[in-house]
């Protein structure tokens, strides 16, 4: 899925509302453009469980935020708020929540109805 997403020909956008941990800040890293709401908490929990960090996750990170601070992100596993990472530029969206959820998704009707094809 991370080579389509970051292969295609269509930008992909990271709707962020909550938590983005562990796999899922590793595909919100892998969009194109990520947007997040105002309460979004960044945070990588593989170095505290003692894991390598998947997903490309180490390549991808450091694009976003630099090397040093990818290092200390991927290490430490503190969470990073919404202010914060927006300061550090790692997301370029600014969602304020009023109330209810503001993501309103649907897949688009030209979506094929069957799954892809499979990695060879």
């Amino acid at each position: 899925m991370i080579r389509l997403m970051v292969g295609g020909s269509k930008p992909v956008v990271a709707a962020v509302e909550g938590w983005a941990a562990g796999a899922g800040l590793s595909l919100a890293c892998a969009c194109d453009t990520i947007v997040a709401a105002e309460d979004a908490q960044f945070m990588a929990a593989f170095g505290k469980a003692g894991l390598m960090a998947d997903l490309g996750l180490p390549h991808t990170l450091p694009l976003r935020v630099g090397h040093a601070r990818a290092r200390q992100i991927l290490l430490y596993g503190e969470p990073v708020g919404a202010e914060e990472a927006l300061r550090i530029g790692w997301w370029t969206g600014w969602r304020r929540r009023a109330g209810r959820s503001p993501w309103r998704w649907s897949a688009p009707a030209c979506w094929p109805r069957r799954r892809p094809p499979r990695w060879r």
